[in-house]
């Protein structure tokens, strides 16, 4: 969600219906505070190869964990 924040902040407003006001709040900060450039375009090709995997996967959920845990522990190196 906060990728998507960054780089298309015109779909606030729909994402608006689905979060909290605090969700919403979380997500600003969080762009705000991205230094190290976690939400960047590296973090988005990563995600959206395991969007890709979403469906040959026997668990739909396990290509986003993994990708979350390759983006985090790439960007902790």
């Amino acid at each position: 969600m906060a990728i998507i924040l960054r780089y298309a902040p015109k779909l606030e407003d729909e994402m608006a219906g689905d979060l909290s006001k605090e969700d919403l709040d979380f997500l600003r900060t969080l762009i705000k505070e991205d230094k190290e450039g976690m939400l960047r375009s590296g973090a988005l090709d990563i995600l959206l190869e395991a969007y890709q995997n979403i469906n040959n996967a026997f668990i739909p959920e396990l290509p986003l964990e993994l990708a979350l845990i390759k983006i985090i522990s790439r960007d902790s190196k």
